[in-house]
């Protein structure tokens, strides 16, 4: 199973966001992909911050994306996410 994150500049995912349990089981999911605009003129680039707590807080950072675009990355358990603009720091 794969999960795909899509994030809207500006809208979606800036606060904590859980992994949805009824309709994702963890437990089979091998690889998630990541989709952002791009940096342009008019956009910027953002990150995808992996949580392994529901709260997002810094200490339970788990991982992150830090390009505009990743396929069939490894899936590492996280139970929540967040987006912040590209180059600052997951928090």
């Amino acid at each position: 199973m794969n999960i795909t994150v899509y994030h809207q500049s500006g809208f979606d995912g800036r606060n904590c966001s859980l992994l949805d349990k009824g309709v994702v089981n963890a437990e089979t999911v091998q690889s998630i992909e990541w989709k952002s605009p791009t940096s342009s003129p008019t956009s910027m680039s953002y990150k995808l911050c992996m949580w392994k707590d529901e709260q997002c807080f810094q200490s339970g950072g788990l991982d992150e994306i830090d390009d505009g675009w990743e396929i069939c990355y490894p899936f590492a358990g996280w139970k929540a996410w967040s987006v912040v603009p590209g180059g600052e720091i997951c928090l």
